[in-house]
């Protein structure tokens, strides 16, 4: 390194793990018992939300066009690096829908950022069955 060039700091890359069951009832998904894993390598905030494809969210009359619906939504933010469960509230719309489906594949969807700005996400399909 030459004399007056300042080196940047070392930033340690974000990791991001998320476990969540695979099949899961509709009523405890209508409950908010809706509660995956997500673990980070450092402080993190954990955005997580439950996604329909638009072809299923046609079916249950959540939306007309060709874009994914967002049925719940959780956030959590991590002091420090760890694992902690986020409860992922649905909506009321969502949650009529639901209630009258039924089975449905969604996909959760996990978006972490720390301080330092870095993004990373997961994602995984889960079944919801009556």
């Amino acid at each position: 390194m030459s004399p007056g060039t300042i080196a940047a700091p070392a930033v340690t890359p974000l990791a991001l793990t998320l476990r969540v069951a695979a099949r899961m009832t509709m009523r405890a998904a209508l409950a908010s018992r809706l509660r995956p894993r997500a673990a980070c390598a450092q402080a993190c905030t954990l955005r997580l939300e439950l996604v329909l494809d638009a072809r299923t969210a046609r079916r249950l009359a959540l939306a007309r066009g060709t874009r994914p619906v967002t049925i719940a939504t959780g956030a959590r933010t991590l002091p420090a690096a760890g694992a902690r469960t986020v409860t992922l509230r649905p909506n009321a719309r969502a949650r009529r829908a639901l209630a009258r489906a039924g089975t449905v594949t969604a996909t959760l969807r996990a978006n972490a950022t720390d301080r330092a700005g870095q993004r990373r996400s997961r994602s995984a399909r889960l079944r919801l069955t009556r």
